[in-house]
C-alpha cells in the first residue's frame, strides 16, 4: 500500500475485497466521482501474494482455470491497475492474501463461476482490525468524503470482512470527520440466484439510490471489466455472456436504462 496519506479533503475511497470487484460492481459510480472530486482511490484489500506451501484445492483449481501458473496475484494486480486507471482512479493494493490462500479447507466450487468460501455472515475480526488500521493510515488527517463498501452479496468471508472493516472505520471516526458510508451491490452475484435473500437480509436501515449511466460510461465500464483477462473464465455465468448478463441487470434496475444501484444508511443510520 502507498504509505502516504491523503493530502486533500473530500477524497473518496472504494473498498474492493478482491482484484476486480469495484470495476464490475460500480465503475459508473467511480467515473462520476472522478469528474467531481479531487481524488478517488480504489483500495483492494485482499491483494497479497499466496503464502509458501501447498495451496488449497480451490486455489489450485482457480489458478488452473485462469491460466495463472506464474506470479498469479502479480498478474491480477497488473490487470487491476490497468482497469482502475481506465476509470481515472488511483489503485492501492494491500498485502493481505484472500481466503483461498489463507485456508487449506477451501474446496473447489461445483461449477466455474460459483463463489466459494461462504462464511454465514461472519467476519474475520483480526483482518477487520488490520484493514481498519490501513484505512486510518491512508486517510491521515484529511476529511474523507465517502467510503464505498460491498454489501456482502454471496456472503463470501472476504466481502463480509471488508464490509465490517468499513463500518468499524466509520464508527471510529469522529462525528466531525466521519465520511459518508455507501454500499454497492456485488456483481455478477446480484444478477444471479447465488444469494436470494440478500435483498432483505443485507439492507435493513439502508435506502437504495439509482445512478443512470450514459452509453459512454457503460462502455468504459465494460472495457475496464475486460481488463481482468485472467478472471473471465470464473466471472462468466450460466449464459456465458458476461456483458449481456450485466447489461440485462443494469437495465432491469434502471427501468430500461443502464444504471447502478447504491445503498445509503437512512436517517436512523450512521
Amino acid at each position: 500500500m502507498d504509505p502516504r496519506p491523503f493530502d486533500r479533503d473530500h477524497a473518496h475511497i472504494f473498498i474492493s475485497p478482491h482484484l476486480d470487484d469495484v470495476a464490475i460492481a460500480c465503475a459508473g459510480r467511480v467515473l462520476h466521482l472522478v469528474r467531481n472530486a479531487p481524488l478517488v482511490t480504489v483500495m483492494t484489500v485482499f491483494a497479497g501474494n499466496p503464502p509458501p506451501g501447498r495451496l488449497s484445492p480451490h486455489a489450485e483449481w482457480f489458478h488452473a482455470i485462469c491460466g495463472l501458473d506464474v506470479n498469479p496475484v502479480g498478474v491480477r494486480r497488473e490487470e487491476d491497475q490497468e482497469a482502475i486507471k481506465m476509470l481515472g482512479a488511483q489503485p492501492i493494493h494491500l498485502s493481505l492474501p484472500e481466503h483461498m490462500y489463507r485456508s487449506s479447507k477451501v474446496k473447489t466450487p461445483v461449477r466455474p463461476g460459483m463463489k466459494a468460501a461462504h462464511a454465514g455472515g461472519s467476519a474475520d475480526e483480526d483482518l477487520v482490525a488490520a484493514i481498519v488500521a490501513e484505512l486510518h493510515a491512508l486517510a491521515g488527517h484529511a476529511i474523507i468524503g465517502s467510503i464505498h463498501a460491498p454489501l456482502g452479496i454471496g456472503r463470501h468471508i472476504d466481502h463480509v470482512t471488508a464490509r465490517a472493516a468499513a463500518e468499524t472505520f466509520i464508527r471510529e471516526s469522529s462525528p466531525a470527520r466521519r465520511p459518508q458510508l455507501i454500499y454497492y451491490e456485488e456483481l455478477p452475484n446480484a444478477a444471479r440466484d447465488d444469494d436470494p435473500t440478500w435483498g432483505y437480509e443485507l439492507v435493513p436501515g439502508l435506502e437504495p439510490e439509482l445512478h443512470p449511466l450514459c452509453e459512454e460510461d457503460w462502455h468504459t465500464k465494460l472495457d475496464a471489466i475486460h481488463a481482468y483477462r485472467s478472471q473471465m473464465p470464473v466471472l462468466r455465468g450460466p449464459i456465458d455472456d458476461l456483458d449481456d448478463e450485466l447489461g440485462t441487470y443494469a437495465r432491469d434496475i434502471g427501468n430500461g436504462r443502464f444504471a447502478e444501484r447504491i445503498w445509503r444508511p437512512d436517517s436512523r443510520g450512521w
